[in-house]
């Protein structure tokens, strides 16, 4: 309660205050107490007030109170705007592509050869190795056959492919005009077998013979089959033994295949082939 007389009134307005209070009830009491307290108590109420005295000195600060609880998270606010791109970098200079030429020099011991890396960095020498010692000599191999010297086995089977040679236009036989086409075996069939030669028309049906077609050649023992893709209109062929010229005949080393064109229509051919040696009877 002084506290706050004493921040309105100042001190010495307190201490007015005061007294007008103790006059109060002094004037009282003593009316209380006399026949002339009316007239006193009268004069109490006519009493004025003092003048406000001045403002007392500021009091010092008192200590902070305790910390308040927290108070409930905030909403989270909205994201920033994006920043601006940066501005692209300069372009770099082009860049040079590697290079390599033959070497030979000292850059290269031992050998002395090798290549050369040409970049933009310094010049790189990519050298050959040393030659490494001589190996073991290997054995000695089974002596080799060559040319007709080479025989098959008996019961052996050979196949290769055959083709009209370039003859009149793009090796299309025209009417009256022959060619030859050269079937040779790869090895010779054993010594004293000639086989019978059969040819096969395409479509044509399997023989006992020649049981196979032109995609997949096959022949009995004894017989070459010649099997072709395109019959040809009007074509005539024929065998011919290139040894001794005769027709209808073979030799152990191949045959020719005579082909006239005999027709007015255009006409080209070929095909597979196949031949099987014969088995000794035992």
């Amino acid at each position: 309660m002084f506290s706050t007389l004493r921040t309105r009134f100042g001190i010495p307005g307190v201490i007015s205050v005061i007294a007008l209070v103790f006059a109060m009830f002094g004037g009282a009491y003593a009316a209380s107490n006399s026949s002339g307290g009316h007239a006193v108590a009268s004069k109490a109420k006519k009493a004025k007030t003092g003048q406000r005295g001045p403002r007392g000195p500021r009091g010092a600060t008192g200590p902070a109170g305790p910390q308040g609880p927290a108070g409930p998270v905030g909403a989270k606010g909205d994201a920033g705007a994006a920043g601006a791109n940066g501005a692209n970098g300069a372009a770099g200079e082009p860049g040079t592509g590697a290079t390599t030429t033959a070497y030979s020099g000292a850059e290269c011991p031992g050998p002395e050869t090798g290549i050369v890396v040409h970049s933009a960095s310094p010049d790189t020498y990519v050298c050959d190795g040393e030659e490494g010692p001589q190996g073991p000599q290997g054995p000695q191999g089974p002596p080799g056959q060559t040319g007709f010297a080479a025989e098959m086995p008996e019961g052996a089977t050979e196949t290769g492919v055959w083709v009209l040679p370039t003859a009149g236009e793009f090796g299309i036989l025209h009417e009256e005009q022959a060619t030859r086409v050269d079937i040779s075996f790869p090895f010779a069939l054993p010594e004293g077998q000639t086989p019978v030669v059969k040819y096969i028309n395409p479509g044509g049906p399997a023989t006992e013979e020649c049981p196979g077609s032109v995609a997949s050649p096959e022949a009995a023992e004894g017989f070459a089959c010649v099997y072709k893709f395109n019959a040809g209109v009007g074509l005539s062929i024929s065998t011919i033994n290139p040894l001794t010229g005769g027709s209808g005949a073979a030799s152990r080393y191949g045959f020719l295949v005579n082909v006239v064109q005999l027709e007015e229509e255009e006409a080209r051919t070929g095909g597979t082939w196949a031949v099987t040696a014969k088995m000794t009877p035992q």
